[in-house]
Parts: C-alpha cells; structure tokens; sequence
C-alpha cells in the first residue's frame, strides 16, 4: 500500500476546502436529500458478499424479490432494501433453551 505524507497545515486546509466545497452543494441543491446519499452496491459486489450466482440475482430482479436501477449495462442495489430482504427472510433459531 502506497502512503503519502503532508503536512499537517496542509491537510487542514484540503478538509477544510472540502468542507466549504460540501456546504456549497448542499445550498445550490438544498432539497435533494435522498437516493444520491443513500448507499449503494454494484451487482457483483452484492452477489460475492452474499455468496450467490450473478444468475442467482437477475432471478431476484426478475421475479421482483429485489428493487435495483441500472446506469448502462451497470446493476446498483440500494444496501437498505438489501438489509430489509435479508430481515424479511430471517429465519430464528427455534430451538431457544
């Protein structure tokens, strides 16, 4: 892995800017709270994270199982309704002592 050092006047002023560069985005769009700050997953880092075929998934978009949007030939899932699916079909342990 690759480091680089600066100093630390310079790394205050980077956040800093960053901070300002933030703040001016949130006025010039103030009310677009919403699906560009949730999270999301591209469809084979979903499908390595839970162990599944990528075939696997487009049955689950298929059938409805899973929301999803595409950009191009892309797949994204928003991590919150991967969350809620996974909830959904929680199974306990029925066997509590």
């Amino acid at each position: 892995m690759e480091s680089i050092a600066i100093e630390k006047k310079a790394y205050t002023m980077m956040l800093e800017r960053i901070s300002k560069l933030k703040n001016r985005v949130n006025n010039l769009y103030p009310n677009q709270e919403g699906i560009l700050h949730e999270e999301w997953i591209e469809n084979a880092e979903l499908s390595h994270r839970l162990n599944i075929s990528l075939r696997t998934l487009q049955t689950y978009r298929e059938r409805g199982v899973i929301g999803f949007s595409t950009i191009g030939r892309k797949i994204y899932y928003k991590i919150s309704d991967v969350e809620k699916l996974l909830k959904k079909n929680r199974i306990s342990n029925k066997n509590k002592n």
